[in-house]
């Protein structure tokens, strides 16, 4: 897809959707489906691309083309040489955890995949981070396919389907909807709609969201509509979400800066919609699992804020907060995973922002007078304790890249606690419980 045909879909200047790509964290892979849905919007990934210096060759050479207006020759003029330098091109062998097979790396086709999927994704990014603001003045919207010998029949059955903007499909199956997907969703005012013979459509009870083999030993998320006069409609495997920027992200960010009752009350109200609570722990994991602890970028995630109840608790001790959130980094928090004494369960910390919204208790450890968060885990016994630094002044990278000093409570120890010392009143004192 060419940049004079971007501009006619989209009209779209560049700048959010180079934001798009430049928020995106790498993530090797070596099949496709190991990032899906709402992934796609944080994670860049090329599948069969393990090579984390080629991954960010590559993410870099797009932003480059979006900055200077490169077509797909242009780019690819830019890229091949460096794919074929570091080995990735044509065919080759490999060993996953379904056995070993042949599978094709750099050549023309997965150049134009990877350009057109990329390029399309970012503008449509661009497009509707600012399209879900304006309920009020535009609070339709409708569905739009490019109608060639092209276009995907199950895309084609939704072409021209109008829904309200708060329907919940949205959330599931706006586009992009697969790789090279055309699609594109267009805003509609009242007036368009309202006294007009259009018909509005409720997704209602004619939504699926669901798993389906991909092979290869993998599972990948469909979603699919059958409206009862229209023909079928379903993404792509995998592709389960729309593009964005990332909202629930900037929000977490701005809670860090605002006042902790304030920031505490509001991101608990957020993280009460489930699906975008899961769709940010999801979030948070990918970008976990793509982080070497020993080779920290200095970067960091803020996965929650303390509840509310436990900032007032915390305040009545005089225990002064400078910030309600919890941040998790990527030395200081991943870098002491696997340190003795403190080795546990990674995937419990790859979803901690779904644990952060689920019950968990607060104590005090009176003898350094150090908030602990604690949940209870069927082990042995044995209990998670998270112990948060409390005002610890952080340098780390922003979202965007930017280097800032943020002040928060930064998840450093994550140690496994006999439950009886918890509870014996020795050391530790309970303060109350999120439910």
């Amino acid at each position: 897809m060419d940049k004079p045909l971007l501009n006619m879909l989209f009209g779209q200047p560049p700048q959010r959707a180079i934001e798009y790509l430049q928020q995106k964290q790498l993530m090797p892979s070596e099949d496709w489906w190991r990032v899906q849905g709402n992934a796609h919007n944080h994670a860049f990934v090329v599948a069969h691309m393990t090579q984390l210096d080629l991954l960010e060759d590559v993410r870099k050479s797009l932003i480059e083309a979006q900055k200077n207006g490169w077509d797909l020759k242009q780019w690819a003029a830019h890229i091949e040489p460096k794919m074929k330098a570091k080995g990735w091109w044509g065919k080759k062998e490999i060993t996953t955890e379904a056995g070993t097979r042949e599978v094709q790396l750099g050549s023309p086709y997965r150049l134009k995949t990877i350009y057109q999927t990329n390029m399309a994704q970012a503008y449509e990014a661009g497009r509707q981070s600012v399209m879900w603001d304006d309920n009020e003045l535009f609070p339709y919207v409708m569905y739009s396919a490019i109608l060639d010998n092209k276009t995907r029949p199950r895309h084609r059955a939704l072409h021209g389907v109008v829904m309200r903007k708060s329907d919940p499909a949205w959330a599931a199956i706006a586009p992009k909807n697969g790789y090279n997907c055309r699609c594109t969703i267009i805003e509609l005012m009242y007036g368009e709609v309202d006294g007009k013979e259009i018909r509005v459509y409720d997704s209602g009870k004619y939504l699926q969201v669901y798993d389906v083999d991909v092979g290869h030993g993998g599972v990948a998320k469909v979603a699919r509509l059958d409206f009862p006069d229209r023909p079928s409609f379903q993404t792509d495997a995998g592709w389960v979400g729309h593009p964005q920027l990332l909202p629930t992200r900037q929000l977490m960010d701005k809670a860090a800066v605002a006042e902790p009752k304030l920031a505490s009350n509001v991101v608990k109200q957020v993280l009460q919609n489930k699906p975008v609570a899961s769709q940010y722990n999801d979030e948070v994991k990918q970008w976990i699992q793509s982080v070497d602890p020993k080779r920290a970028n200095n970067e960091m995630r803020i996965v929650g804020t303390l509840d509310p109840e436990f900032v007032k608790v915390l305040s009545s001790r005089n225990i002064a907060l400078d910030s309600a959130a919890l941040v998790v980094h990527d030395k200081y928090t991943l870098g002491h995973l696997d340190k003795e004494r403190k080795k546990h369960d990674r995937e419990w910390v790859e979803n901690v922002v779904e644990h952060l919204n689920g019950r968990h208790d607060l104590y005090l450890d009176v003898e350094t007078n150090t908030p602990l968060l604690v949940f209870d885990v069927e082990r042995d016994g044995h209990v998670y304790k998270l112990v948060l630094q409390i005002n610890k002044a952080l340098n780390a990278k922003d979202q965007t890249g930017s280097k800032q000093k943020i002040t928060g409570n930064l998840i450093r120890t994550i140690v496994i606690e006999e439950l009886v010392n918890l509870t014996n009143g020795k050391r530790y004192e309970f303060l109350g419980s999120k439910k």
